[in-house]
């Protein structure tokens, strides 16, 4: 009888362990999907700095350009 006792509760040990990795093994997947996604979201969002990056900067030279206005990088004509 106390055989048996200790194999039932060792079963609903290792019932609830296997019940625990399973949990485990869903919220590491789903994590790893949310970390895909951002990944992905990360990597659009650094092209579109660098395009919007080199928008504005050819705006600036433009408007640099069409103004006569000196952004600081050169030297003004009295030097």
């Amino acid at each position: 009888m106390e055989t048996n006792k200790a194999q039932e509760g060792v079963e609903l040990r290792i019932a609830e362990l296997e019940s625990r990795l399973a949990f485990s093994e869903d919220t590491v997947a789903q994590l790893n999907d949310i970390v895909t996604q951002q990944d992905k979201e990360l990597t659009s969002l650094q092209v579109q700095v660098v395009h919007l990056a080199n928008k504005l900067e050819n705006l600036s030279y433009t408007v640099e350009q069409g103004s006569g206005i000196n952004s600081g990088h050169e030297r003004p004509p009295h030097y």
